[in-house]
């Protein structure tokens, strides 16, 4: 499975990396690409047919939804899930209605969701009709 991770933060792209390497500690040929920069992110999501993107789309308000958006249109099969800080439930549900609108297929809050990515992980490689 090849994940591609986008976020602005450096420390937050390598616990994501860490995150998903725990979801299969014997690597299942998975292949994992990361990159904080804007440019970086949508000329790889467009080349590489990445099977799950887990981003943040404030990462840039040029490309973030937009991105989101795209990658929708080019593969439709393709695993979103975004990363937001909300930090209250009234603004999560808020978010989580308008990443749906996107096609996103899952919302997590930073601040208190991340240790669930592992599980959505597992799920997108067992359900290969998601991916």
């Amino acid at each position: 499975m090849d994940i591609l991770l986008i976020d602005q933060e450096s420390e937050v792209l390598d616990l994501l990396e860490n995150l998903i390497r725990f979801a299969s500690p014997e690597g299942n040929g998975w292949s994992i690409q990361k990159t904080n920069k804007p440019e970086d992110a949508v000329q790889l999501a467009l080349q590489n047919g990445f099977d799950l993107v887990v981003m943040d789309p404030r990462f840039s308000e040029k490309w973030g939804l937009p991105l989101i958006k795209t990658i929708r249109e080019v593969r439709p099969r393709t695993t979103v899930i975004v990363l937001c800080n909300c930090g209250s439930d009234l603004c999560s549900l808020y978010c989580r209605d308008r990443y749906r609108e996107f096609g996103v297929n899952h919302h997590v809050d930073k601040t208190k969701g991340l240790l669930g990515i592992p599980g959505m992980v597992r799920d997108c490689q067992r359900n290969a009709a998601v991916c």
